[in-house]
């Protein structure tokens, strides 16, 4: 909470240095880093059990992140830098999803609006549509949990995330200070195994599970993988490589 604040700091300083001199370009890119920071904290909170409850306070704060990256937007297009203003309003993008799906709050900004300009963006820039980070978050803490839920339960999502939307994955979990003697490498190793599993393994009855640790020994280490066929009851033995824990088996 202290580099948070220390952030929030520093971008305020720099957004009132551009105010004090007239300079709009600079003020909207530093919309753009403190909408990075709310998007982030945003994220930590769905990931780490924030409870979906918003109200009248974070309406009123996500929404004017909106309203301000709309404002940045036109002032990125107006100086004919389209790269900001797509940044800008993916960001706004990912905020507005949290608003409407995570808490369930209306916004005043439309999201028709918002995708439209984000088309425009796209075509501009020759860029693929974009993906959401955020929407298979929320869908998998909405998702009702069961008894044997364990971290490999919702991996499958990967499958449809980029490299550097699993990469804001590996960070949130780093931020979380949950495992504190986390290695950012050992966090994404495991991502892209069980993203390595979905892509090579369609069998519903084969289960990729990872080995539990003590929070202060996970991610210190490498991640050991062992498969289970749940028809079979059968389990591998455990396995740092995915890959050769799958040909072992022949997928």
């Amino acid at each position: 909470m202290a580099l948070q604040r220390l952030f929030y700091t520093e971008i305020g300083s720099i957004d009132q240095y551009a105010k004090r001199n007239n300079n709009v370009l600079l003020q909207a890119h530093a919309i753009v880093a403190k909408n990075r920071g709310s998007l982030s904290l945003e994220i930590d909170l769905i990931t780490f059990g924030e409870n979906a409850q918003g109200g009248k306070e974070k309406e009123e704060r996500i929404t004017h992140a909106i309203k301000l990256a709309e404002h940045a937007m036109q002032v990125f297009l107006m100086n004919k830098l389209t790269g900001p203003a797509y940044t800008i309003l993916c960001l706004a993008s990912e905020l507005h999803t949290i608003l409407t799906q995570w808490y369930n709050l209306n916004s005043s900004s439309s999201d028709q609006l918002i995708v439209e300009n984000l088309q425009t963006l796209e075509t501009e820039l020759e860029l693929p549509p974009h993906q959401s980070s955020v929407t298979g978050l929320i869908q998998l803490q909405k998702k009702p949990e069961t008894p044997d839920m364990d971290i490999s339960s919702g991996m499958s999502r990967l499958l449809q995330l980029n490299s550097e939307q699993i990469e804001n994955i590996a960070k949130t979990t780093m931020r979380s200070q949950k495992f504190p003697n986390a290695k950012m490498e050992y966090v994404l190793t495991e991502l892209y195994s069980f993203k390595s599993f979905y892509q090579r393994c369609a069998d519903p009855n084969i289960q990729p599970k990872v080995t539990t640790l003590p929070a202060n020994f996970t991610y210190d280490v490498p991640p050991m993988y062992y498969l289970h066929n749940t028809n079979t009851n059968l389990k591998s033995a455990e396995n740092s490589d995915m890959d050769a824990l799958l040909s072992s088996w022949g997928f």
